[in-house]
């Protein structure tokens, strides 16, 4: 009898403990939930070398899948055609920095959905000398960026901090 009630009692605590888990990602109900996300503005770039008239705006996503981060980059009205995207860091949003992890172009275009992909640690810029979990800390605590460069502005046209989605 004793035995039935241990069980009894892991069983509840395992029901219990499974009952409160939530798991955002991935319900079922659509795509996963961003772990991280940046808003993106012409306005917000630092000291362009060429003053930025275009009102561009956009958006990146960050979902972390262990040791890898899926993003997606989408842009409404660059100047131009856009060369390049990075995530820059450690830096606040009124400092300029270094590229950390370039962030490939998938669909080069002045409005629309740019860049979608993974990065892992390989692709972080060895002269950062950052790892991987470096790299997620920087951007849970608002010390890296996204910019978005293009031929127009090769210095970046629109950039955004990398935010923690709550």
């Amino acid at each position: 009898m004793r035995t039935v009630n241990v069980l009894g009692i892991l069983a509840l605590a395992l029901a219990a403990t499974v009952a409160g888990c939530s798991d955002d990602d991935d319900d079922g109900s659509g795509p996963p939930t961003p772990d991280f996300t940046a808003d993106l503005a012409a306005s917000k770039e630092v000291s362009p070398p060429v003053p930025i008239t275009s009102g561009a705006t956009g958006s990146t996503t960050f979902t972390q899948n262990g040791s890898s981060m899926s993003f997606t980059i989408t842009v409404a009205g660059l100047s131009s055609t856009p060369s390049a995207a990075h995530i820059h860091g450690p830096a606040d949003a009124a400092t300029n920095a270094s590229v950390i992890v370039p962030l490939a172009l998938t669909a080069p275009a002045t409005s629309g959905t740019i860049a979608t992909g993974t990065f892992t640690a390989a692709d972080i810029v060895p002269a950062s000398g950052l790892t991987f979990d470096a790299v997620v800390a920087l951007m849970q605590s608002g010390n890296a960026y996204v910019n978005v460069h293009t031929a127009d502005h090769p210095a970046g046209e629109i950039r955004g901090q990398v935010e923690a989605e709550p």
